[in-house]
């Protein structure tokens, strides 16, 4: 158990660097992301206990929302909802997919996975 909370710590502290990171460099922000899911997938499949497998799945659906990955983050939190794991987490997770399931916030996942926010560099002249 101590393992896979220290997975899920991790994997927390990858997204939020990753989510950050895209406002100045996506491939670094993707790669943290990245590793993220990958410790959170770690975790949904072999913790016990329904605290730790929902949460790593409520994660998992963050990681998926911040890639533009709608339907792939809704399923995670559907998972979260099967977890049962308590009424917070479950409602916070339905809410998720209730702005999911909007036409506006597909539209703007969509945008937003497609943008490169990396700074121009400063010697090169205004185009």
């Amino acid at each position: 158990t101590a393992g896979a909370l220290a997975k899920l710590y991790a994997a927390d502290a990858n997204l939020g660097e990753g989510v950050m990171t895209l406002y100045s460099d996506r491939e670094l922000a993707e790669g943290k992301i990245q590793d993220a899911l990958k410790a959170y997938k770690d975790v949904a499949t072999s913790a016990k206990g329904r605290l730790l497998i929902s949460r790593a799945y409520f994660g998992m659906g963050q990681a998926l929302e911040s890639q533009g990955k709608v339907k792939e983050a809704i399923d995670a939190y559907q998972n979260v909802i099967s977890q049962k794991e308590s009424d917070a987490i479950v409602k916070a997770a339905q809410l998720r997919i209730d702005l999911l399931g909007k036409p506006e916030t597909k539209e703007f996942l969509t945008w937003f996975a497609k943008q490169d926010f990396k700074p121009a560099d400063p010697a090169m002249p205004p185009n």
